[in-house]
C-alpha cells in the first residue's frame, strides 16, 4: 500500500494529466489546427488533426493509472511496463518539442512521469 506522501504525488500526477487533456486540446485549436488549415487538404493533414486529438487518450490513461496506483501501488508487471513505455514516449516527445522550439509542453511531458517517479521513491 502506498504511503500518504506517495499517494499525494500519484494523485497530483493524475490531476495534472487530466488537466493536460484540456491544455492539449486548446493547443490544438490555437496553434496546430490553424497551421493545418494553411496546408493543402490531404490525407496527411486530416490524419494530423485526428492524431492530435487522439493523443488525449494517453493523458486520460495515465490519469486513471495514477489513481489506481495511488490506491493499490504500482506493483503489476504490466503496469510497470506501461509506465516505462509512457515515460520513454514522453521523453522522446519532449525532445521533439525542444528541438522545435516549443517549450510549454515540456513541463507536463516530463513532469507527469517525474511526479510518478517521486511517488515510487516515497
Amino acid at each position: 500500500m502506498p504511503s500518504t506522501a506517495s499517494k499525494f504525488f500519484f494523485f497530483y500526477a493524475a490531476i495534472t494529466a487530466a488537466g493536460t487533456v484540456l491544455g492539449h486540446t486548446q493547443m490544438g485549436y490555437n496553434l496546430v489546427f490553424p497551421a493545418l488549415k494553411k496546408a493543402p487538404n490531404s490525407p496527411g493533414v486530416k490524419a494530423a488533426r485526428i492524431g492530435w486529438m487522439e493523443c488525449n487518450q494517453g493523458f486520460a490513461f495515465i490519469a486513471l493509472f495514477c489513481i489506481k496506483w495511488a490506491n493499490h501501488g504500482l506493483t503489476s508487471y504490466y503496469d510497470k511496463i506501461f509506465f516505462a513505455i509512457y515515460t520513454v514516449a514522453q521523453i522522446w516527445t519532449g525532445i521533439a518539442y525542444l528541438r522545435a522550439g516549443i517549450y510549454q509542453p515540456l513541463v507536463l511531458l516530463w513532469g507527469i512521469p517525474a511526479l510518478v517517479g517521486i511517488a515510487l521513491l516515497l
